[in-house]
């Protein structure tokens, strides 16, 4: 058979695996039945819970508030100077600068929740020597997307002195009855509002990116604990193996007493380390169930897409289509914009101030011309990683098959009595540990796709 036939033979059947994260059920989970969910229900669940859709009703308030504001503002434009028109002006300002209030309070209590789910997936793994790589690589874009997240909300506080600064102004000038003012300064706290409510907008888009990568880290981190604690199981059968030979000879005075301590040793480390992940296993399946608002006790199977991942062909139109659309790098936009306009509005003849507002456009345009450089980067480094991920899996692949031929040989030969069950565990080991390595690899390219399809993830 053709290599390519091989490597579309295997695919097959490894696409054909249950798809899902748990695949055996385990004893801790006192349960009849697995709970299956499908990923796409499982991302809406660890979103509501997160209350990140809180910010849809908050947003709502703030839009009520401010087309009443606006309402009035037209009458006011228009010549309606009664001094009911103006209070009620007055009277929505002030709940606008209450729901200001609000939106801050629910953007750190999402914030807060957001820092808690990715501490909870810490907190699961109790022993990090035996995750290794798997919790830093599923860990790191989760927090760079908190610090995107983070960066939005000083950006989002000082749009709140500045619009604090404009109430304050207002108050001033309704005790003087400074129409015109009030309607001017109205006017920029609308326009401040609506930026505003833009970013809690952005906010919310990297919030639910960042607990769907969260997500996608525990499915992660489950998937690979399971192969592992399956070539772990094969080594430690291995060791009692060894050691039930090593006692053998040593009854006959053919082992040394070091030798038979040594393979009594090699077990207990077997045992050990095997405990160590299956502990792991089942904290890592609690946080899952934390991170959906499930009962820690269900055991909770999530259905999931194996498909590979798409390559994107036109590596440099994707970076130009996509990094504009980001989160981070809309809200340095809206910098940019900003500070735009100010200068743009500017009619003034002191030169220093004219000066001092083309330094600051350009500061912010340097700031997000250089987040735009700094992502690309980024992009392109995953790009390349999901491409050798992606050579790997078909070297793996082949690795699979010769061991898969391989105990086929074997339990053959032992069926005709030519080799011994050790040579059999043997070659259930090395397909054990081919299918853990494919396990791995898929994941990273199921992790990694996503964050080239969400940059903002990506560190």
């Amino acid at each position: 058979m053709k290599k390519l036939e091989i490597l579309a033979v295997l695919m097959v059947v490894i696409l054909s695996l249950p798809m899902a994260v748990i695949a055996q059920k385990d004893e801790d989970y006192a349960i009849e039945e697995a709970v299956a969910i499908h990923y796409d229900r499982a991302v809406a669940m660890a979103i509501n819970n997160s209350a990140i859709n809180d910010i849809d009703e908050l947003i709502e308030d703030m839009e009520e508030i401010r087309d009443d504001l606006r309402t009035d503002l037209r009458r006011l434009e228009r010549g309606d100077w009664r001094q009911e028109t103006v209070n009620a002006l007055f009277e929505e300002l002030g709940e606008l600068e209450m729901s200001l209030f609000f939106a801050h309070a629910g953007q750190q209590t999402l914030r807060d929740n957001i820092e808690m789910s990715i501490q909870n997936l810490l907190d699961s793994m109790t022993d990090p020597d035996s995750m290794g790589v798997i919790v830093e690589r599923n860990l790191e874009a989760a927090i760079a997307g908190i610090l995107a997240a983070q960066g939005m909300s000083g950006n989002m506080a000082m749009m709140q002195m500045r619009l604090f600064d404009i109430f304050d102004e207002i108050s001033r000038l309704q005790d003087g009855r400074q129409v015109q003012e009030m309607i001017s300064a109205a006017r920029r706290a609308l326009n401040e509002m609506d930026q505003q409510m833009y970013l809690l907008r952005l906010q919310q888009r990297q919030s639910k990116l960042v607990m769907e990568n969260t997500l996608r880290s525990l499915i992660a981190a489950v998937t690979e604990l399971e192969t592992a604690i399956e070539t772990m199981e094969a080594n430690l059968a291995i060791a009692a193996e060894n050691l039930r030979r090593v006692t053998v000879r040593h009854n006959f005075g053919r082992a040394s007493n070091n030798e038979l301590r040594a393979a009594r040793q090699a077990l207990a480390l077997e045992e050990m380390t095997l405990a160590q992940r299956k502990t792991t296993l089942y904290n890592a399946r609690n946080s899952l169930n934390l991170l959906l608002g499930q009962p820690l006790s269900q055991y909770t199977v999530i259905d999931f897409d194996r498909t590979p991942p798409e390559i994107p062909d036109d590596l440099a139109g994707h970076i130009a289509e996509i990094i504009p659309t980001t989160p981070p790098i809309r809200q340095l936009q809206l910098d940019v914009d900003r500070e735009h306009e100010a200068m743009r509005a500017y009619r003034g003849s002191d030169r220093e101030k004219r000066a001092a507002l083309r330094e600051a456009y350009e500061r912010a345009a340097q700031r997000r011309d250089q987040a735009m450089l700094t992502m690309e980067a980024a992009l392109r480094r995953a790009y390349n990683d999901l491409l050798n991920l992606q050579t790997t899996t078909e070297t793996q692949l082949l690795q699979l098959y010769r061991a898969q031929q391989a105990l086929e040989v074997a339990e053959t030969n032992l069926a005709l009595g030519r080799v011994t069950l050790h040579e059999v565990v043997l070659a259930q080991q090395a397909v054990f540990q081919a299918r853990q390595a494919i396990t791995s690899t898929h994941n990273q390219k199921w992790t990694l796709a996503f964050r080239l399809e969400n940059p903002s993830l990506l560190n």
